[in-house]
């Protein structure tokens, strides 16, 4: 997902949370007038206007929180080739609201399939040695890309700060 059409995702999440949140009086106030007349009816179209654009807005951002899938493009800094030259590793740094964070995104040079593989924050441009067709070392971290393992700073508690290591 590109930079730009995240933070238009997360502006749009955030007006929702709004709305959702200047509803919720309005809600509390209709409840507690039909509970003074004895009216049983519970205001519907209220609650979902309340309470649908809170629960979207709270999709998209935990969506971003948990997910190596929505993380923006970033500044390409190197490309590393497998020895089989197969796969490439991509590092990015990003700019902006991310601006101390780096991602590695895996390339499978024949289908052109990519997956971001490692993000860490505090480490503007990870060093990456391939150590077998399968194995590879970003930064401190060894991932065994056969198995599918990923390095994810935000899951791990952990973030591996280094200095840039590709001058």
């Amino acid at each position: 997902m590109n930079e730009s059409r995240f933070a238009i995702g997360l502006l749009f999440s955030y007006a929702l949370a709004l709305l959702g949140l200047i509803c919720l009086p309005f809600l509390l106030a209709q409840i507690v007038k039909r509970k003074k007349r004895n009216d049983r009816r519970f205001p519907v179209l209220l609650a979902l206007v309340s309470f649908v654009p809170l629960l979207v807005s709270a999709c998209f951002v935990l969506s971003y929180a948990l997910t190596l899938v929505n993380l923006p493009a970033g500044i390409l800094n190197h490309a590393y080739r497998s020895p089989d030259r197969s796969l490439t590793i991509r590092t990015y740094h990003y700019t902006g609201y991310w601006y101390d964070k780096a991602k590695a995104v895996l390339v499978d040079n024949k289908s052109g399939k990519r997956k971001t593989v490692y993000y860490n924050a505090k480490d503007y441009s990870p060093k990456v040695e391939w150590m077998d067709e399968s194995r590879v070392r970003i930064g401190r971290v060894t991932l065994n890309l056969a198995k599918g393992e990923t390095f994810d700073y935000r899951k791990s508690g952990e973030s591996t700060v280094l200095p840039d290591q590709n001058p």
